[in-house]
């Protein structure tokens, strides 16, 4: 029965390729039944395989027939496609009680002054796709960057290291970091002139990096627009927030803290300035620190409270493995050492205290449990504190995707460690411009304007300091 299954759902993808290729128009519709229904059926990673095919059977005559009809017609097509498997895999990924779903909203309504840009790496080149509403109609323009995969993921790692590397008195990341605006931004420099908001949804290892940190030379991206990424754009449905209505429930941990024998975290001096900053900022707030901070009075105040804004500022770990990712809170487990010790030899054992976890599935489950409405969204999740880094290729895709499944529209993080006294001041200048009226984009992008205009010489003007927020998933 699974080999019938198997071999029908290849059949009907080898047929959908060739209608695709020959007649865009005719395979709209069937697509959109086959992919629902049959591609569900096949494994994770024949689904994988059918969509790096298709971007190399659709993309393959891009750097002959750049921006012709048929071509962008095909690309705009397989970004679509593209877009479902993702769903499919992401469902997957995160287990039977996923509830991720397609929106159909028209997505320029609401977003004239927004560019979304994609990318497609591949074996022997980069194809980015330019999508903005222009003149009345959506515009489409599709630019190829010839280098191999190897040489582009090499460009990409060196970026990221240089960029994570604060002692850099040499500014060598400004290298690599205008090479990837090169890729990106200089080919649509006419088409983005009147644009304010740039989003991205980046293909493999593209989304380790902050894309506010390219470089064109005399200014970072993110001196002229805002940034925002997101897995897909079947997934987001952008609206403004009421910055009239702002209620943020906040946790921190400023103490040193271990999970075990192996895992120390140290203070967290920053945490201390940083909700210093949203108590006197936020008129409608709710904090708790340290031993306050603990699953259960988290599920409580979400609950009872019902806030728009979550934050949390605490020592993480994330990693594509969505059962293993884990914030640390200040609630104490008490473990029992049988053995005995040296220096509590008496009661042939030790007693040792050490913090609990709260899993990152965990978390989003109490988030979604604890929605009384539910119409109703977590506006915004910001994860501050040491290692609360998310720069591996696909932790960007399962924070989001993790969030909009608990309905949490969108999710701020870093990309690596950042510096903790940066982390305040930036975080509480986001939240400044956000009671401002900002976007969320907007009002991330000003706070690391800000830092910019405050900290214009080295080694505070480094992207490490201010780049490695980044906001995933609706940006207004």
């Amino acid at each position: 029965m699974k080999l019938n299954r198997y071999l029908c759902c290849v059949f009907i993808i080898s047929l959908t390729f060739k209608l695709c290729l020959s007649n865009f128009s005719a395979v709209a519709i069937p697509l959109k039944i086959s992919v629902k229904q049959e591609i569900k059926l096949v494994s994770q990673d024949l689904c994988l395989n059918l969509r790096d095919s298709f971007q190399k059977l659709t993309i393959q005559n891009v750097q002959q027939y750049q921006n012709t009809g048929k071509i962008i017609k095909q690309v705009n097509f397989t970004s679509n496609f593209v877009d479902k498997l993702r769903l499919i895999g992401l469902r997957k990924k995160l287990g039977e009680d996923c509830k991720l779903y397609a929106t159909n909203k028209d997505f320029f309504l609401d977003n004239r002054d927004t560019a979304i840009f994609r990318s497609m790496m591949l074996k022997n080149g980069i194809a980015i796709t330019l999508m903005l509403y222009d003149a009345d109609s959506i515009k489409l323009k599709i630019h190829w960057v010839p280098i191999p995969e190897k040489v582009a993921t090499k460009t990409v790692n060196e970026l990221r290291r240089s960029l994570e590397t604060l002692s850099d008195r040499q500014e060598s990341y400004k290298e690599k970091a205008q090479e990837v605006y090169n890729w990106f931004i200089l080919p649509f420099t006419k088409e983005l002139q009147h644009i304010k908001t740039l989003v991205f949804i980046q293909n493999r290892i593209l989304w380790t990096i902050p894309m506010a940190s390219l470089y064109d030379g005399k200014h970072f991206l993110v001196e002229k627009y805002a940034i925002a990424h997101t897995p897909s754009l079947s997934l987001t449905n952008p609206h403004n927030l009421n910055s009239e209505n702002i209620k943020i429930l906040a946790f921190g941990l400023t103490s040193s803290s271990a999970i075990d024998k192996q895992t120390f975290f140290p203070p967290l001096s920053g945490v201390k300035a940083e909700i210093e900053g949203i108590r006197k900022l936020i008129p409608h707030k709710k904090i708790f620190l340290n031993k306050r901070f603990t699953t259960h009075n988290l599920s409580q105040q979400l609950k009872k409270y019902q806030p728009n804004i979550l934050h949390l500022a605490s020592h993480a770990r994330f990693s594509y493995d969505s059962q293993q990712p884990f914030l640390v809170t200040g609630e104490e487990k008490i473990t029992v050492n049988k053995n005995p010790s040296i220096i509590n030899f008496k009661r042939k054992q030790a007693v040792r205290k050490y913090n609990k976890i709260l899993k990152l599935r965990q978390l989003y489950q109490i988030i979604r449990k604890t929605q009384i409405n539910h119409n109703q969204f977590l506006e915004l999740l910001t994860l501050t504190g040491c290692q609360t880094a998310i720069g591996r290729k696909r932790d960007a895709i399962l924070i989001a995707s993790l969030s909009l499944q608990s309905k949490v529209k969108s999710t701020v993080a870093s990309l690596w460690n950042i510096d903790d006294a940066a982390t305040a001041s930036l975080i509480v200048d986001f939240y400044k411009n956000l009671l401002a009226g900002m976007s969320k984009a907007e009002a991330l992008q000003a706070a690391q304007k800000k830092w910019l205009v405050r900290n214009s010489a080295a080694p505070y003007s480094h992207p490490g300091y201010w780049a490695p927020f980044i906001l995933v998933g609706d940006w207004l």
